[in-house]
């Protein structure tokens, strides 16, 4: 199921309710059904809140957590899915830093999480920010020209 069609079954609303209520055609909605939330106009974003009767801040923090929540995170996920945790903000910050990585080229092995086996409680915020720091120094490094990741 897409990001749209997911969001809107949690609500019991079809995409061609939505078309009947916003005025934006159904066909549309079935373009949009096939996009990321980045790619969601102000307009449907509007739209969808009308019919849900919450903000369009509300509602696109919904929408990203849903596509954050099917997102691997290079391999981050399958962590936090173990320990039944989120953060949607430190998942946004690390998803936006892979991404702008990828974009320099950069490509991030994925993580492994080893060490952590053996430990009984593990903080995961603290995993993120370790996370979040390495990510930034290595954005800024390549940003400087310098290589990303220190020898």
């Amino acid at each position: 199921m897409e990001l749209l069609d997911t969001y809107l079954s949690e609500h019991n609303i079809t995409r061609y309710q939505l078309a009947q209520v916003s005025n934006i055609r159904e066909s549309t909605w079935n373009d949009v059904n096939k996009k990321t939330f980045a790619q969601y106009t102000g307009k449907q974003l509007l739209a969808i809140a009308n019919m849900v009767g919450k903000t369009v801040g509300e509602v696109a923090d919904d929408l990203l957590s849903i596509e954050l929540s099917k997102d691997k995170l290079n391999g981050l996920r399958s962590l936090l899915n173990q320990h039944n945790y989120r953060n949607v903000k430190k998942e946004i910050i690390i998803k936006s830093l892979l991404m702008e990585l990828d974009k320099n080229d950069v490509k991030v092995n994925p993580f492994t999480f080893n060490r952590l086996e053996e430990e009984k409680e593990i903080n995961l915020d603290k995993v993120l920010d370790n996370i979040i720091s390495s990510l930034s120094t290595s954005l800024d490094n390549v940003k400087n020209g310098n290589p990303p990741f220190s020898e």
